[in-house]
């Protein structure tokens, strides 16, 4: 799946909720980086991203 497309937007905005809801005590953006195979600065940049966004 590329990045950017509406699929991915959609899978990773999934991925993300389903992380805090498990963790929403002791989760942190380092530990859902890690569990996603994904840089944590990329993460960050991407999450604020689509903060607001319909998708």
């Amino acid at each position: 799946m590329e990045t950017g497309t509406a699929a991915f937007d959609r899978e990773l905005t999934g991925s993300v909720f389903n992380y805090i809801e498990e963790h929403y005590k002791n989760g942190s953006l380092s530990e859902l980086a890690e569990i996603m195979g994904y840089d944590v600065y990329w993460l960050s940049r991407e999450i604020k991203n689509l903060d607001g966004k319909d998708v």
